[in-house]
């Protein structure tokens, strides 16, 4: 775990040569075995929290892009969290046409846009959803289920797990 909350000006600089310097040891690495059922292994999870400070940034975001394009094959994937759903809706790249696994908490972005891209709704069940995200209570998401015949069930209702509120009991 790297954590910069405490860098001011060297944080995007540092951000960057991490994540280059991740993106250049993953593509060394041979592709990552898959089982016979499909099962791609798993060698790296990259999490980066606030996303959205690279995600407005042309520049910064190449690097998400590259990324997230380019380690599946070698068993790494990229989880971005950001504030507001339509931190993802970008005018150079569409970072929804490679997000496979989504969740949302509470959120009072308007992101019709992004629901109709993430999760394959129709406008007026992107505005529902967008509702039903904006009044979610804490401790619940809503995620992308994959294999639903129709678009409801898609949608799935999870209960969220907070660790921080356990710590210590």
């Amino acid at each position: 775990i790297i954590a910069l909350h405490g860098l001011t000006l060297l944080r995007e600089l540092t951000v960057c040569m991490v994540l280059t310097a991740l993106y250049r040891e993953l593509m060394a690495m041979p592709d990552s075995t898959v089982s016979a059922d499909g099962v791609r292994e798993m060698r790296t999870i990259i999490v980066i929290d606030e996303a959205h400070h690279f995600l407005k940034d042309k520049k910064r975001n190449a690097i998400l892009e590259r990324l997230i394009r380019e380690i599946r094959s070698k068993g790494a994937s990229v989880f971005l969290m950001s504030q507001s759903p339509d931190d993802y809706d970008q005018d150079n790249f569409d970072f929804t046409e490679l997000l496979e696994f989504i969740f949302l908490l509470q959120s009072n972005a308007g992101a019709t846009k992004f629901l109709q891209n993430a999760f394959g709704l129709s406008t007026p069940e992107a505005k529902t959803l967008s509702a039903e995200v904006a009044n979610l209570p804490a401790a619940e998401a809503v995620g992308k289920s994959y294999g639903a015949a129709n678009v409801r069930e898609k949608i799935n209702r999870l209960r969220v797990r907070q660790f921080w509120r356990e710590k210590g009991k």
